[in-house]
């Protein structure tokens, strides 16, 4: 009988124990319902097969008359290039596009390989070197050597075949070579961007992070000629223990000195800027970082840029490029520059805050390595300017410096506190405490509110301040006077385990609109003791303990 009662329901679940005449009993219905379940998965096999069957039909009968199968190719086209990566060029990998759209179907890889807009960016890794044995000059395991030469000729291919695809359309490309080895010449990086050089009259950005002796050997490779459509151009050193100081031969040819080049950005390449083969005049975008550029050096190349729009610079005033700035110097005129970042080292830029003309700056970066100041390096440029971002260290500027700081961009619409982008600090200063957070969100003695634009606080170091008070900090910027604007985003990181949940009270803010975003450390305890700790048989992790 299926799903019948047993004469032995009444002990299922207990400790009884049957008799043997029961036994006998018990063996006999399961037999007979064993049987009877055997049959039963033979009748469900049968109806799961079927189902089975009926749903691949019924799925190729829709397959057939889905919408995506009567899109015309254009506006596939158009959809497959709102599927390319957006932060960065094309990857060359089977699960990315837009390689994966060739994998879909014959009509799509069609498509694919017929639309050059597709392939008009990529991105080429270098593949580590094999280290080599400093005594012998061997290569200490072979075996990789062998796979990453043949990483490289097939990588090559690729890119030829990849770029063939790409039409007459101009090229976005991207060489990253992470190898910072004793040994850094392997001949890869040479290899790939040789893979390349037939392209070249099509390149319009090309970014590129390699040793100098690849870097050169790229330039050496071409001239201005060759480079017709070249708009922005990024080149980052890697600094080996060979050669930790990487300079580029500039005499050797005018690559750079190309008609349509607008961003330049030298990471970690030293020498005298101002006798770089660029048509200064025409950049709209010039960063140099990771070298030491002197402030009289630094705004000798800003003039010789008047159409900057965005700006990053890393300067010294001190040491042997730290010439005296001229205190009778003509104004820093950049009237289209809207972006400015500055990391100072050793002393401050006040005089060439004081010189920089820039009406149209609305977002600035400032940091300092090495040690703090008491001085307002930066306060005559910002009075007279209107700034709507602005970002800061949370370390290596004094309270009142900040304070006053702010008190000159009442226009301020986000306020960033980051950490410092050096380790090497001397004094470590944490003003962002309490009273910090009343200062920005209570009027002063005459009814006037620090920032009164502000809509986005981020802290990403240095929060020395409580959790209520942040909390009463965004309640009291939301209760403010209709003219002080209600704020959009708070994004902190705590430097220490929340004391104080804050989430219950928060949510009738966030349910208004307002994201906030906390970060506080997990520090998780995990027990090494074990019951079996001394018993050699045993191994030393088991788990187990009681304790």
């Amino acid at each position: 009988m299926i799903g019948g009662s047993s004469p032995f329901a009444s002990h299922f679940q207990t400790n009884y124990i049957p008799t043997d005449d029961e036994i006998a009993e018990i063996n006999a219905l399961l037999v007979e319902k064993s049987a009877v379940l055997s049959q039963i998965e033979t009748e469900l096999r049968r109806i799961q097969h079927m189902h089975e069957g009926l749903s691949r039909e019924i799925e190729d009968h829709r397959a057939l008359i889905s919408p995506a199968r009567r899109l015309p190719a254009d506006v596939l086209r158009e959809i497959f290039m709102h599927c390319l990566p957006t932060r960065h060029n094309a990857i060359m990998s089977k699960d990315e596009f837009p390689i994966l759209l060739t994998r879909v179907c014959h009509r799509w890889r069609t498509i694919a390989f017929s639309t050059p807009r597709l392939w008009a960016s990529i991105h080429i890794p270098v593949p580590c070197s094999a280290p080599l044995n400093p005594h012998t000059g061997t290569l200490f395991n072979q075996r990789y050597d062998t796979f990453a030469l043949n990483t490289v000729v097939n990588c090559a291919k690729v890119t030829r075949e990849w770029l063939d695809r790409s039409g007459a359309c101009a090229l976005d490309i991207s060489f990253i070579d992470g190898n910072k080895t004793l040994f850094p010449g392997n001949g890869y990086c040479g290899r790939l961007i040789e893979s390349t050089i037939g392209f070249s009259a099509r390149w319009k950005t090309v970014n590129m992070q390699a040793s100098a002796h690849d870097i050169q050997y790229l330039l050496s490779l071409l001239s201005n000629h060759d480079l017709p459509l070249l708009e922005s151009l990024s080149l980052n050193f890697n600094r080996t223990t060979s050669d930790p100081s990487p300079r580029l031969a500039w005499s050797e040819g005018d690559t750079l000195n190309t008609p349509r080049l607008r961003e330049v950005s030298f990471i970690g390449v030293g020498g005298d800027y101002s006798k770089f083969p660029i048509h200064w005049s025409q950049l709209t975008s010039l960063t140099v970082e990771g070298v030491t550029m002197s402030v009289a050096g630094m705004s000798l190349i800003m003039r010789y840029c008047p159409l900057l729009v965005s700006c990053r610079m890393d300067v010294s005033t001190k040491g042997r490029l730290g010439e005296e700035f001229p205190h009778s110097s003509t104004p820093i005129s950049l009237p289209r520059l809207r972006d400015l970042s500055i990391r100072e080292w050793d002393n401050d830029l006040s005089i060439f805050f004081t010189l920089l003309d820039a009406p149209s700056l609305g977002k600035v970066e400032y940091r300092r390595d090495n040690s703090w100041t008491t001085q307002n390096t930066l306060q005559s440029l910002l009075s007279r300017t209107t700034i709507h971002t602005f970002i800061t260290d949370s370390r290596l500027l004094s309270r009142d410096n900040v304070i006053a700081y702010l008190r000159d961009c009442p226009h301020l619409t986000a306020l960033s506190i980051r950490p410092s982008r050096s380790g090497n600090v001397a004094k470590q200063i944490t003003y962002l405490d309490d009273h910090y957070l009343r200062l920005l969100s209570t009027p002063d003695q005459d009814g006037n509110f620090l920032c009164p634009a502000l809509e986005v606080f981020e802290c990403r170091t240095g929060a020395g301040f409580t959790d209520q008070a942040l909390l009463d900090f965004i309640k009291r910027r939301e209760a403010a006077r209709p003219n002080i604007a209600k704020l959009k985003r708070v994004s902190v990181s705590f430097e220490r385990p929340q004391i104080t949940s804050i989430a219950e009270e928060l949510r009738s803010i966030t349910d208004t609109g307002v994201v906030v975003d906390f970060w506080y450390p997990v520090r998780r305890f995990k027990s090494t003791f074990s019951p079996f700790y001394g018993l050699d048989e045993f191994s030393p992790s088991s788990s187990g303990s009681v304790f």
